[in-house]
């Protein structure tokens, strides 16, 4: 499948609750909201790169809707 663990991930929390946190093996976006509500709750925004080209793709906020992937045209 084309999006196996394709982005890389920094959150940023809320000044004074923390230093950003990355991982660098993320697979699914919105499973990955859901694992940061539920155990980073704090989480104010976090920036999404291409894995692989470690490139800048998208920054979402905890409360936008986010999608399971980053459509492929936004990832060439």
């Amino acid at each position: 499948m084309r999006h196996k663990s394709d982005y890389s991930v920094t959150v940023f929390f809320p000044e004074g609750k923390g230093r950003p946190k990355k991982w660098f093996l993320v697979h699914n976006l919105k499973v990955f909201a859901k694992f940061l509500n539920k155990d980073h709750s704090a989480w104010k925004y976090m920036n999404v790169y291409d894995r692989r080209r470690r490139k800048f793709l998208k920054r979402f906020y905890c409360d936008n809707d986010i999608p399971n992937f980053i459509p492929t045209n936004s990832m060439s």
